[in-house]
């Protein structure tokens, strides 16, 4: 979704599609985060083991 709305920033129809990457864009980052703090949990956990 973002790559498609960077590559058609030019156009006058996509700024209907500018919150939707926005949104996109916030939800690939929170998810990235999580998947971050859940692998430095999970190496925690085992260097206890």
């Amino acid at each position: 979704m973002v790559l498609l709305l960077v590559t058609n920033l030019g156009n006058p129809y996509i700024n209907g599609f500018v919150l939707a990457g926005v949104m996109d864009t916030v939800v690939v980052l929170w998810t990235l985060g999580y998947w971050w703090e859940q692998k430095k949990v999970n190496d925690a956990s085992m260097a206890i083991r």
